[in-house]
């Protein structure tokens, strides 16, 4: 039968159509989205990145780690009022594997310099006011003990302890609720607070002096997560007068925060490059050739039906569904009255 929509008269033929159209459409998308699939199967990319990977713990293994474990580092952090804290960083040994469910992921002994907890308070303990131009210097010294005798390296790096930031922002709602932060309404920017709340370095050995310098590899002196930058902040919540607009914040107590540093070397500092920070190498070839197939059969089964359908229209199209039907208005009354496939 046919539908009259506003005065519009749609035939069944049409609905099925319409319905037919939107399938073999979605049917296309599947189809491409499979062959792409099957596509980057041929690539073997995780294949091919857990083999860097496997070849960075076997170096690991081999001597590197022994290399580096020869070695202690202590910190000292000073405020720019001259307040001075310092701390040895303790060292992690468990063993790690980046996935226990993936058998070709192999397994190595972790090494790297922490802070632990009870240490973490070498930065003040006491609370700190926030302050826009607050830095702190970090100073590391690296004691090695290597074959020709101990050699000893002195690396800083200057870090704002807190930071404003400033965005042009959708609306107050959006900086408010979502953001956290302070709208500005002349100049629609919403700002926020942050401190510094953990700190990972990497480091690297120049070969000529037997010395230790920050390892500036895959694009930064960080570990890799959230990104290569070593600081980390934590957004600071901050409340402002209605009157005299005025912002307050409270005062920060830095013993949570974290100190690491990783040899440019490690397993983990690898695994981050390769896969993009995101610690996931993807599917395996013969997961992506299932996926990419399913997804072809699928497509082709499916689009059976509207090819079945325009076919048929093509062939011969007053034979497709049946008789249509449509509405005759006569004075008052409403007939309905067949009509072989009227256009």
């Amino acid at each position: 039968m046919a539908l009259q929509v506003n005065g519009v008269i749609i035939r069944r033929r049409d609905l099925f159509a319409a319905t037919y159209f939107c399938i073999a459409f979605a049917c296309v998308f599947v189809f491409c989205g499979g062959v792409i699939i099957l596509v980057s199967a041929g690539n073997m990319t995780r294949e091919k990145n857990v083999k860097l990977y496997n070849t960075a713990v076997d170096e690991w293994s081999s001597h590197e780690r022994q290399h580096f474990q020869n070695m202690s580092i202590s910190v000292a952090a000073t405020r720019a009022d001259g307040k001075q804290g310092e701390a040895v960083l303790s060292s992690n040994t468990s063993i790690a594997q980046l996935d226990p469910t993936a058998l070709e992921f192999s397994p190595y002994d972790r090494f790297y310099f922490f802070l632990n907890s009870s240490q973490a308070g070498y930065l003040f303990p006491s609370p700190i006011p926030f302050e826009e131009s607050e830095n702190i210097t970090f100073v590391f010294r690296l004691d090695h003990l290597t074959a020709a005798g101990p050699t000893s390296t002195s690396l800083d790096i200057k870090l704002p302890l807190f930071e404003k930031r400033q965005v042009h922002n959708e609306g107050e709602g959006v900086c408010k609720k979502i953001a956290g932060g302070l709208w500005e309404k002349p100049s629609k920017l919403c700002t926020t607070y942050w401190y510094l709340s953990s700190l990972c370095l990497k480091v690297k050995e120049v070969n000529v002096s037997e010395h230790w310098a920050f390892s500036d590899l895959h694009g930064g002196i960080g570990c890799g997560i959230p990104d290569w930058t070593p600081a980390v902040y934590t957004q600071i919540n901050v409340t402002e007068d209605q009157v005299t607009h005025k912002r307050y914040t409270q005062p920060i107590v830095l013993s949570n925060f974290k100190t690491t540093v990783r040899y440019e070397k490690d397993p983990f500092v690898v695994a981050v490059f390769i896969t993009g920070r995101s610690l996931n190498f993807g599917a395996s070839t013969s997961v992506k050739l299932c996926i990419g197939s399913g997804m072809i059969v699928l497509a082709v089964a499916v689009m059976y039906y509207p090819v079945i359908f325009f076919w048929s229209i093509f062939k011969n199209p007053y034979s497709a569904i049946g008789p249509s039907f449509r509405l005759e208005k006569r004075g008052s009354q409403r007939t309905i009255m067949e009509d072989e496939w009227w256009e």
